[in-house]
């Protein structure tokens, strides 16, 4: 409505309005959609690094790290592991996606949303797809 006001439709808006009237929620989208998404971002990107830590810090007051340690807690003794790295990266960057999320005005969320569940939407259908 406001672009056919401002004058700065387009022909093919101008028949998509002719053909169904005016678009109102054009650009809604359900923050179900959003949320689960943002989750499923969170939990991926959260659960490395917070089982890894608590082994770790289990490991160390147990006094499992002390002295002879068998070859496959050695990983577990020590927090230089690329991977934990970054996994913790992702989950900051999940974490600040979602705070610029929420201070982004309302007319502008709808492109921030539809990004977040198409990219997040593909990583984990790569992700747990198996393929051969």
């Amino acid at each position: 409505e406001v672009l056919l006001v401002a004058g700065a439709s387009t022909p093919t808006l101008r028949a998509a309005i002719r053909k169904a009237g005016m678009l109102k929620r054009a650009g809604y989208t359900p923050m179900s959609l959003v949320i689960m998404a943002w989750a499923a971002w969170a939990v991926a990107t959260c659960s490395y690094p917070i089982s890894r830590l608590a082994i770790y810090h289990s490991l160390q007051a147990r006094g499992g790290c002390a002295g002879d340690v068998l070859l496959e807690f050695t990983t577990y003794c020590t927090l230089a592991d690329v991977d934990l790295y970054i996994d913790t990266f992702g989950a900051l960057e999940a974490f600040l996606w979602l705070l610029l999320f929420a201070n982004t005005p309302w007319d502008r969320r709808g492109f921030a949303a539809r990004a977040l569940v198409t990219l997040v939407g593909g990583g984990l259908t790569v992700l747990f797809v198996p393929f051969k």
